[in-house]
């Protein structure tokens, strides 16, 4: 009896920490490699664009139209971070075809936007625009949810 109890408690201890490492693994982010933002303020017109990846997935509407059918609009499109926490886009906006004018900065260097999180799939650097305010332009939310209702 005392065997077992052992082997459970042994057993037991070595699975749990087994399940610690992979929570590790979800905090982990990428770096953003820059955090120097060009001189000039911008306006863009961004289009949201829905990836079978978490691939940067906006890009401007005379891009997608010049590149969508050429296979090069990944290396076009563009990550977006928020100035401020207050900025974070809400869970309505993000919708295929949402059309976002934006106001800020890019960074100078490509990479990721702050706290973006690391999985396990490969995701490539791209140009990052800080924006400092948004409007929305089109949202497909209301469609979007017609559409799941059907």
């Amino acid at each position: 009896m005392k065997f077992f109890l052992i082997s459970f408690i042994f057993l037991f201890s070595a699975c749990s920490g087994e399940n610690q490492s992979p929570k590790a693994e979800k905090n982990e982010y990428h770096p953003t490699y820059t955090t120097d933002l060009e001189d000039s303020i911008k306006t863009l017109n961004l289009q949201y664009i829905s990836w079978a990846c978490q691939c940067a997935n906006w890009a401007t509407p005379s891009d997608i139209e010049l590149y969508q059918d050429t296979g090069k609009l990944s290396e076009h499109s563009i990550f977006i971070e928020p100035a401020t926490d207050k900025l974070i886009l809400p869970d309505t906006l993000g919708y295929s075809g949402d059309l976002i004018m934006f106001v800020g900065q890019f960074y100078k260097d490509i990479g990721y936007p702050k706290n973006y999180p690391k999985t396990e799939m490969q995701v490539d650097k791209a140009r990052v625009f800080k924006y400092s305010s948004y409007k929305v332009i089109r949202s497909n939310y209301r469609d979007f949810e017609l559409e799941k209702s059907n």
